[in-house]
């Protein structure tokens, strides 16, 4: 009966956000909402710090993306390929954005998943500035994101490493879940774990 109650409230803060009638602050992360995913935060800004033109509520997936075949590590080719294949991946086809934050300025991005930058995956920029307080790696044991992350090594390529799509020359930043280590990686080279999320635009 909690978990229900919960759920409708959820759902009752999610309709408040989407119309422009509640703060954000209603819903937190962790907060599973039917339809959506698992909500992470709320997206105003770009990469410079600047207004986006709308903004987006941040849902990711309620486990990590798996292919076809039952398998869960990938290369960042992949990866890619496979988000923007998915169908019907807890409700959402994957994205065919080239990027994460065409996402944010294209009107034909649909709410589809992608591959998060790494601010979204750790809080930090390439630099190692903070600049995203609540993130997947935050927030890893909070409500129903709590032991959906990979943080125990089970021999299978390197499933505690999570891609980003945030690239540095060309390799990918990526975060370890385990202990919050930061690495970069050739897309074509390693196998790992991959969290999609996806942006719903308020109103």
């Amino acid at each position: 009966m909690a978990n229900n109650t919960q759920a409708k409230a959820n759902i009752a803060a999610m309709q408040r956000l989407l119309f422009g009638t509640a703060s954000k602050e209603e819903l937190k992360p962790g907060d599973f909402v039917e339809g959506e995913g698992i909500f992470l935060c709320q997206l105003t800004k770009d990469r410079q710090g600047q207004s986006l033109s709308k903004a987006f509520n941040v849902f990711a997936a309620p486990a990590d993306l798996v292919d076809n075949f039952g398998k869960k590590t990938f290369t960042h080719l992949e990866a890619e390929k496979n988000v923007r294949e998915v169908k019907n991946f807890y409700g959402h086809d994957g994205s065919n954005m080239v990027s994460f934050w065409e996402a944010t300025v294209r009107d034909d991005y649909n709410g589809g998943w992608l591959i998060p930058p790494l601010f979204l995956l750790c809080g930090a920029d390439e630099g190692e500035r903070e600049i995203q307080k609540d993130n997947l790696l935050k927030h890893q044991d909070s409500g129903a994101f709590k032991g959906t992350f990979v943080t125990r090594d089970h021999g299978e390529d390197f499933p505690l490493w999570y891609w980003s799509s945030t690239m540095r020359a060309y390799c990918l930043h990526t975060v370890r879940f385990s202990d919050g280590a930061k690495g970069v990686e050739k897309s074509n080279v390693y196998r790992l774990s991959c969290r999609p999320v996806r942006l719903v635009p308020t109103r």
